[in-house]
């Protein structure tokens, strides 16, 4: 599992001060900054799906902070960002929000504000990862199972015994056991009960039930 001690934190500010004084503060704290006082130096350095946060100026170099999390966004980037200003106001901090921003400080930085921040983002980074792979693992398992297997699956989850799921597919019952056991390996359940807490952890991830070949 990844570990937030990995995690990249870029800086991008073009206060050279600032940038620096935030830069020893992660440093200090065991975790791996980049500093970048432009935007173009931010984007050669990004790196996709790192796990990490940016800590970014409202403004930078005459460019909005704004601007640049909705150009991360259109690009599919969801690196956790945590605004800086001076001199923000509501209106800022509420659009920075509903951007997706993780926060929103004032200046000067209160260096246990910004350390929670940091660690807030990435641990919800880090669920957000778990989740994905979650989802992706369950839906791999999921394609792996054969057409028979799948309406065995169905049947099963409908609390359906093997008596009668063989007589509606019309086979033997010790080919729904064959079956069944192999839909419980593929899906790496040990009971019926943990098949159906997959499910259900499954549809409340996505908001629907799994679509079966």
């Amino acid at each position: 599992m990844e570990k937030i001690s990995n995690a990249t934190i870029h800086i991008l500010d073009d206060d050279a001060a600032c940038r620096a004084s935030v830069f020893s503060l992660l440093k200090d704290h065991h975790y791996s900054p980049l500093a970048h006082a432009d935007v173009p130096g931010f984007w050669r350095q990004l790196e996709d799906e790192e796990l990490g946060c940016l800590v970014l100026d409202l403004e930078v170099g005459g460019q909005s902070g704004l601007a640049l999390l909705e150009k991360l966004r259109a690009r599919g980037c969801r690196l956790p960002v945590i605004f800086l200003t001076a001199r923000g106001g509501v209106a800022s901090a509420v659009r920075a929000i509903k951007l997706g921003a993780c926060g929103f400080l004032e200046k000067p930085l209160d260096p246990a504000r910004l350390l929670a921040a940091v660690e807030e983002a990435l641990c919800a980074e880090l669920a957000e990862r778990e989740r994905v792979a979650a989802r992706l693992a369950f839906e791999r398992q999921l394609a792996s199972l054969s057409g028979r297997e799948s309406e065995v699956f169905e049947r099963v989850l409908a609390g359906k015994r093997n008596k009668c799921i063989a007589e509606e597919m019309g086979v033997t019952v010790k080919t729904v056991e064959v079956h069944r056991g192999n839909v419980m390996r593929k899906m790496r359940a040990r009971t019926i009960a943990g098949l159906v807490r997959l499910v259900a952890e499954y549809r409340r991830e996505v908001g629907a039930a799994p679509a079966l070949a």
